[in-house]
Formats: structure tokens, C-alpha cells, sequence
């Protein structure tokens, strides 16, 4: 008989386990299209399926001592999984519909759970009942109190916050002085990371206790303050005109409610003003300060702007000024005679056009004019690199002596194209009124620059075409027509008779 009980027990005991083998096979081999989910309750699984096997033998053979201490703990191994496994089968769904609910609800729950089954069990299996235990003893009360006492305080923190909602995972806030993204809210801490990529783990208490911002309620669109010096000498009207144009230029700054630009005060060294911009993203806070700024310094350069500094100590300097002038003067007219449209002007008109010209500089993504502006001005790049975009496509990149906008200066037709400076650049400027004196001067210039216009146009469309023998077969005619609509264009532009 002996023997014949435990041949059974083996025999089930060994299916069991065999059971659970196969199982976890199936599991791990199905875990490829469903990692996450089943690795996760892998190991519940296991648990599970030995307490049922343990509860099949002790259910089968009530001989067996100890057989309810035995069942008891069978059914904890069988329930505390399986309510791990529901737990997560759960989430998995809510992860797929994209309902969240709160960690500390979460854990709250759970945590009951737990413990009912947990009584439940031992009331069920062994008549032990702790509820008066745990009721009636203003001893063990006492004592977790004082030993939890700053985590029920955190705890009760936890639930405030989920009740009033302040602030929600993903807002932007400002915590006890120190800004950051929330990331999660549990039922002791918050956590947060911040702009220099640091995680903050803040107890709730803490938040509760201090006052907080929300950058994300009710609006993520939101005032970024910005201050900047500008000299004496320069017009407040100027200066503002100026940084206005230069917000307008700004993706990240919202058209709508307008920027504000207010002078704020007259320091000891400079006219201060205060710009108000709006964004709708405060993640990017850092980068929009750093964008506006930038562009701000490249501007006023251009409109000879000075932004003043404090000066402690006073020294006269005489500097080399012939010297880089010359330099200028030499560079300017390098540039302008390797312009080929410039090219039948005599040496000393080149140097004469040179010295009126002037370089200008801007700075990294900044547009030196768009699409379709009107323009009369002529650009050679001195250093850096620009990029000439039509219709929203990149076609070419140019470098040091290529040059830019010769229609414009001198037909005076809008810009083709537009052109994004690629690495900070200096381009030196030729305009109308710089041209339009040797134009009048030598009448016959005109019609040499029109030549060249031409035969540009022409290279242009062969290097486009398809079929370049049919190309060529027009070239002249191509020449000749668009030579004559050039001089038209010229002469009407400049008013030469």
C-alpha cells in the first residue's frame, strides 16, 4: 500500500513538473513576439502550477501530516502569483488602450489585495484570525506609527496629490527652486528630470509643504523673459525694430500673442530692454534663449548696434587702423574682380566699386533673404558657407568668393531662391546705388555684363537638359534672346537712356 502511494505521488508529482517544463518552452519560445508581457509572468507561471500540483497530492491523500499547513502555503504559491499575472494582464491592456492610472492607486490596490487573500487564506485553512490582532493592540499601532511616520506622511502627501492633481507625468515644473520634467509620481517621491539630465527624486511631503510651478497648467504657452543691453548712441525705436525683425525669424516663438520688446531702465553703460516672448514648449526653453540671442548679437553687428560692457580700467589704444584697412580694402577688391559679370570694369572703377562696398556678417540658420523678397543688392561670400534653397529643396552649397543675387542687383527681379547660412559667414554687399554710377559712366558695360548673363543662362539650361544635341542646336538663339530681354532689363532698371 505504502508502495503504491508513493508510485501515485511520484507519478504526479513528475507530470507536474513535466507540466511546467513544457510550459515554460512554450512561453520562451512565444516570448519573441510577446517579450515584455510573458517573460514577466513566466515565473509566476511556475509558482502557480507547482502550488496546484502540491494541492492536487494533499487533496488526493488527506493522510498526509501536516496536510493544512502544507495546503496553506500551496495556496499562497497558487494566489499571490496568479494575482501578479492578472495584475499585469491588466497593464498590458491598459498599455494598449493608453489608460494610465496612478502608481500609488495602483500599489494601493494591489497592496490590499494581497492582504485579504492573505487572511482570507489563513482564516479558510487554519482558523487564524488577525484582524483583532491587528484592531485591538494599541501597542503594535504605536509602534508602526513612529517608525512610519514620515512614510505615511509621504504617503498621505502621495494621495493629495493624485486627488488635487497639480501636476501630471510629462508637465514641466519648478520644485523647491529647480525646474524639471515630471517622470513619475509614486506614494513617497516624485521624480523628476532636469535640464542638466539629472533625475531629482523629491519626497511628496516636500511638494506639499513648498510652493511649485507648473509650466503645462492651464497652458503649455507660456512668457520666456529675455534682457539685453544696447548703446547710447542707438535709437530705442532701431533697437526694437531690430529684435523684432529677428523674433519674427524664430520658429519656436509663437506669432500669437505678439512678442513685447519694453526699454526697462538707463544703466551706467547701456539702454537695458526687456523681451517677452511666448513658446508653448518650455522643454526648449534652453535652446529658444540661445536661438534669440544669438541672432539678436549677428543683427546688431549688422546695424552697427553696439551692445556696451562695464569698463574698470581705462587705457588709450591706438590701433593699427591702416593696416586693416588695407587688409579690407585688398580682400573687398580680391573678391569683386573674380566676379566674372564685373569683369570689363577697369582696375580703378574695381577699387572704387570695392570701397563702397561693405562686409556684413550673420550667424548659423539665419536667412539672408527668402523666397520671393524684392532685393537689389549683390552678396559675395567672404568666409563661411551659405545654402541656396528653391522651394523648400536644398541645390546648392556656396563657399569663399561664390557670389549671389547678381538678378536682383541688377534687373532688380525678386530673389529666386532663398539662402540659410550654413557656418557663420561674412559676405561682402554690393547694391544699386554702389553700381548704378559706373553703369551711367560706361554705357557699353552694360552690354558686356548682359553677354555674360547670357551665356550663365545658357551653361545653366544645357547642364539641365536631357538632350543636350538639341540644346546646342539653340544655343545661339538662346544667347541672342536672352542677351536682348537682359539689356532691356538693365537699362530700364538703372534709367540709362
Amino acid at each position: 500500500m505504502n508502495f503504491q502511494l508513493d508510485l501515485e505521488i511520484f507519478t504526479i508529482v513528475f507530470l507536474s513538473l513535466f507540466l511546467l517544463g513544457s510550459l515554460n518552452k512554450v512561453i520562451l519560445l512565444f516570448s519573441k513576439s510577446n517579450e515584455s508581457f510573458l517573460k514577466s509572468v513566466s515565473f509566476s507561471l511556475t509558482f502557480v502550477l507547482f502550488g496546484i500540483a502540491v494541492l492536487i497530492v494533499t487533496y488526493y491523500y488527506d493522510s498526509i501530516a501536516i496536510n493544512e499547513e502544507i495546503r496553506t502555503v500551496a495556496l499562497l504559491f497558487v494566489f499571490i502569483p496568479l494575482i501578479k499575472i492578472v495584475d499585469r494582464s491588466i497593464a498590458v491592456k491598459k498599455l494598449n488602450l493608453r489608460v494610465k492610472t496612478p502608481k500609488i492607486i495602483h500599489d494601493i490596490i494591489l497592496l490590499v489585495i494581497y492582504i485579504f487573500v492573505f487572511f482570507t487564506i489563513l482564516k479558510a485553512q487554519l482558523g487564524i484570525d488577525l484582524t483583532p490582532i491587528v484592531t485591538t493592540s494599541a501597542v503594535v499601532s504605536m509602534v508602526i506609527g513612529l517608525a512610519l511616520q514620515d512614510t505615511l506622511t509621504n504617503f498621505i502627501a502621495g494621495l493629495m496629490i493624485h486627488v488635487e492633481k497639480p501636476f501630471n507625468i510629462t508637465d514641466w515644473v519648478s520644485i523647491n527652486n529647480t525646474e524639471g520634467k515630471v517622470i513619475e509620481i509614486n506614494w513617497r517621491t516624485t521624480k523628476v528630470l532636469t535640464f542638466n539630465n539629472d533625475f531629482l527624486i523629491i519626497p511628496n511631503n516636500s511638494i506639499i509643504k513648498n510652493e511649485m510651478v507648473n509650466y503645462n497648467f492651464p497652458s503649455t504657452r507660456h512668457v520666456l523673459p529675455l534682457n539685453i543691453g544696447a548703446s547710447y548712441d542707438a535709437p530705442p525705436s532701431k533697437v526694437k525694430s531690430v529684435i523684432l525683425d529677428i523674433l519674427k525669424s524664430c520658429d519656436d516663438v509663437l506669432r500669437f500673442p505678439n512678442p513685447i520688446i519694453r526699454l526697462t531702465s538707463y544703466d551706467d553703460f547701456s539702454i537695458n530692454y526687456e523681451i517677452r516672448v511666448w513658446i508653448d514648449d518650455y522643454g526648449k526653453k534652453k535652446l529658444i534663449e540661445d536661438s534669440v540671442l544669438s541672432k539678436i548679437w549677428y543683427a546688431f553687428n549688422r546695424e552697427g548696434i553696439k551692445i556696451p560692457f562695464p569698463i574698470r580700467d581705462v587705457y588709450h589704444h591706438t590701433p593699427n587702423k591702416e593696416s586693416n584697412d588695407n587688409n579690407s580694402d585688398a580682400l573687398k577688391l580680391k573678391l569683386l574682380s573674380d566676379v566674372d559679370i564685373f569683369s570689363s570694369l577697369s582696375v580703378e572703377d574695381l577699387k572704387s566699386l570695392s570701397s563702397k562696398s561693405k562686409f556684413v556678417e550673420y550667424g548659423v540658420e539665419e536667412y539672408i533673404f527668402m523666397q520671393g523678397d524684392e532685393g537689389s543688392s549683390l552678396f559675395i561670400v567672404s568666409k563661411g558657407s551659405v545654402e541656396v534653397i528653391i522651394n523648400n529643396n536644398p541645390v546648392a552649397t556656396l563657399s569663399k568668393g561664390n557670389f549671389f543675387g547678381e538678378m536682383s542687383l541688377l534687373t532688380g527681379e525678386n530673389r529666386s531662391g532663398s539662402v540659410r547660412v550654413v557656418d557663420d559667414v561674412q559676405i561682402m554687399e554690393i547694391t544699386k546705388e554702389d553700381l548704378s554710377f559706373y553703369l551711367n559712366k560706361e554705357p557699353n558695360l552694360v552690354s558686356s555684363i548682359s553677354e555674360i548673363l547670357a551665356a550663365r543662362e545658357r551653361d545653366n539650361i544645357l547642364s539641365l537638359s536631357k538632350n543636350s544635341n538639341k540644346s546646342l542646336s539653340n544655343s545661339k538663339s538662346i544667347d541672342y534672346e536672352k542677351k536682348s530681354t537682359l539689356l532691356k532689363s538693365i537699362k530700364s532698371f538703372f534709367n540709362i537712356g
